[in-house]
């Protein structure tokens, strides 16, 4: 598993990506540290968002552009992309007076005052736009288009073992 998920050789069809990636990932990551906020359990999903990081940025979603026969490096330009969506974004937030998040006493305060500023920012706005779209645009792609039957150049067919990813 652990090569599934850090090894960004090789390839990852679609079943392989949603159902032994991004369903665990969605889950382990976004909703279940929803559930558990405010409890001890909180550093540890903190610590599994930070064994995703690796295979959420490169890792998976490399083998998935490999299995439709694209080099890896499209990936950097998603990367880079989602990079300067957050730096327009945080130029957003404190050209609106972001520095009055780091005024709040409280985690919760500094949320709202986050969410305040985004509101008056267009900038801000624009720059989680444009990460939404990007992402969404990725994730689209990478459940909608099928990989290249047979093997390619980045290595075998993932639906001949039947698990939905080689090598």
């Amino acid at each position: 598993m652990l090569d599934f998920l850090y090894n960004p050789q090789g390839r990852v069809s679609r079943k392989g990506y949603f159902v032994a990636f991004f369903l665990p990932y969605l889950a382990l990551t976004q909703l279940l540290p929803m559930v558990f906020a405010g409890t001890p359990l909180s550093f540890i999903f903190a610590l599994i968002t930070l064994f995703y990081l690796w295979p959420s940025i490169g890792g998976v979603p490399i083998k998935r552009f490999h299995d439709m026969g694209l080099t890896g490096w499209y990936q950097a330009g998603v990367v880079g992309l989602t990079i300067l969506a957050a730096i327009i974004v945080t130029q957003g937030v404190m050209a609106a007076g972001g520095e009055r998040i780091f005024e709040a006493e409280t985690p919760v305060e500094q949320q709202e005052i986050m969410f305040e500023v985004i509101s008056e920012s267009s900038r801000a706005q624009l720059g989680l736009a444009l990460a939404f779209l990007v992402n969404l645009a990725q994730f689209v792609l990478f459940v909608s288009v099928k990989g290249q039957a047979g093997p390619n150049r980045f290595g075998n067919d993932p639906l001949v073992a039947g698990r939905g990813y080689a090598d």
